[in-house]
């Protein structure tokens, strides 16, 4: 499944709009409120989500187990990973592995060639610092087009110029899924109002962001308050 996504100059413009001003009345205010959506990203995709992951963080594939072992590279440096046999939305025979983990990967032994695995997407990190154009670009360097696009960037080759951001060899769009939009925003308003010791009108936002998380989480379980096997992060 697709999931809509939302640039950061939209997602940077709402929480500022909360607080009825605009992105050009920030000032220094801008870098405090990138920290904030940072930490609330982070919050509404991993910290929260302490028994399942949600679909829209995860991806998924066929991958090649080589000397028994996938490496971190095959699954994007992740933090956590589903491995199956099979993809078990299609098979019910399908079982889930074991693996130890370490630095070099997920080791699966080397009876195991293939496997069908679910993994977590890297965790979005946004940045209020502009894109130069002329600028060459180290890996992993993070850039806002706030002229054009209204994206961050992640640069992926060391060498990349700054206008080369169409070139998905060279540089990564960096986005937040729609349905995490509301939690992220309220939770980012939680920390703002924290930060200037208004925690009364802060408890309110904390509670929408977690109505907000709960009711997308609800989505994904069934009946039984379950989501699917393949999802849970403690699967037994």
């Amino acid at each position: 499944m697709s999931y809509p996504q939302t640039s950061f100059t939209d997602l940077l413009g709402d929480l500022a709009a909360m607080a009825g001003l605009r992105i050009a009345d920030l000032g220094d205010e801008q870098e405090l409120l990138v920290r904030y959506l940072n930490a609330a990203t982070k919050w509404a995709w991993r910290d929260y989500m302490e028994v399942f992951a949600h679909p829209a963080t995860v991806t998924s594939d066929e991958l090649t187990v080589t000397d028994g072992v996938l490496t971190r590279d095959q699954l994007e440096e992740s933090d956590w990973a589903s491995l199956w046999s099979a993809d078990p939305r299609l098979s019910r025979e399908a079982r889930r592995y074991r693996p130890t983990v370490d630095g070099d990967g997920w080791h699966l032994g080397t009876s195991i060639t293939t496997v069908y695995a679910f993994w977590r997407l890297a965790l979005p990190k946004f940045t209020g610092v502009e894109v130069v154009p002329a600028t060459d670009y180290e890996a992993g360097d993070r850039v806002w087009d706030a002229d054009d696009s209204g994206h961050v960037y992640r640069c992926k080759v060391t060498g990349a110029l700054g206008s080369e951001l169409s070139d998905a060899t060279k540089w990564e769009r960096v986005t937040l899924p729609e349905v995490f939009l509301n939690a992220v925003l309220h939770y980012a308003r939680y920390l703002w109002l924290q930060a200037k010791a208004l925690p009364k009108n802060a408890e309110s936002h904390l509670s929408l962001a977690v109505d907000a998380l709960e009711s997308e989480m609800g989505r994904v379980i069934d009946d039984t308050g379950l989501a699917p096997v393949w999802l849970q992060l403690n699967y037994r």
